[in-house]
């Protein structure tokens, strides 16, 4: 019972950390992807609210029709904590559930059949994780802000 309890533990920490990789920080503001569907209106919000909501951006490239403006930031120290232990409690969760698994079909089957169940609960558990946990961290995010002549905002992406 408390080896299934540590393992719920777990995995709340997993979703409570998946947030965690979304946020950015443009101007010293940090925001998420929801608060800029929030924050920016297209063919509403002008030149000079996006500044005042995130600072002077990084990059403005101008064009024939306009402008873009790029915000960006790296992983804060944070976010890459953040990654490293969903990554380690994710695997200490596939391979409790391997384990697990490993020993119920033993105590059936024998020791060859618990050892092949471990080996392959271990391995879908660990696929499970890396599908979830990108091998390579979490990654720069850029914010990419078009405006029109005008000054108004015709699209934004978030990269």
């Amino acid at each position: 019972m408390l080896k299934k309890l540590s393992l719920l533990a777990v995995c709340v920490v997993l979703m409570g950390l998946s947030g965690c990789l979304s946020s950015l920080t443009g101007g010293g503001k940090t925001f998420t992807a929801d608060k800029v569907q929030e924050q920016i209106v297209r063919g509403k919000t002008t030149s000079a609210e996006v500044r005042d909501m995130y600072g002077e951006p990084a990059k403005i490239t101008p064009f024939k029709g306009g402008e873009e403006w790029y915000y960006s930031e790296e992983p804060t120290r944070e976010e890459k904590d953040d990654y490293r232990l969903a990554n380690a409690a994710g695997g200490i969760a596939a391979d409790y559930g391997a384990n697990k698994a490993g020993s119920e079909v033993q105590k059936k089957h024998g020791a060859v059949a618990g050892t092949a169940t471990r080996s392959a609960s271990g391995a879908a558990g660990h696929a499970a994780v890396d599908a979830a946990v990108p091998a390579d961290g979490p990654k720069a995010k850029t914010l990419i802000i078009t405006f029109n002549k005008q000054g108004v905002v015709r699209s934004y992406r978030l990269k």
